[in-house]
């Protein structure tokens, strides 16, 4: 069943135009790449963890907030497909996927102000 199309009309805001209203920088569209490595440094002072430490199969919970806050960012926001942060991580496809799609954000809006 293909899905719908978008809605088309005068007045309608679309993501991208909503970001620009509310002046959030639009981070796949500003022609910069943000690389996974700076992003999981940044992850790592955050939640006082070593890098070692998150590309591990570790489940504590500092390590999997910061796998999250990760995924989350590099999916939603920077435009990486989830296998390649999965890759980068050491985790399993799935395991992005459940981040991403878990429906709630997390407290990223710090990391992201400092990319």
């Amino acid at each position: 069943m293909p899905r719908l199309a978008r809605l088309d009309a005068p007045g309608i805001l679309h993501h991208v135009m909503g970001r620009g209203i509310e002046r959030k920088k639009n981070l796949r569209l500003s022609g910069q790449r943000i690389n996974i490595a700076a992003l999981a440094q940044l992850a790592c002072k955050k939640y006082n963890i070593s890098l070692g430490e998150l590309r591990s199969g570790s489940r504590r919970r500092d390590v999997t907030i910061a796998r999250g806050s990760i995924s989350w960012i590099a999916v939603r926001e920077l435009g990486y497909s989830g296998a390649d942060v999965a890759r980068y991580l050491g985790v399993t496809n799935s395991c992005v996927t459940r981040f991403v799609a878990s429906g709630q954000k997390p407290d990223v809006d710090d990391l992201i102000s400092k990319l």
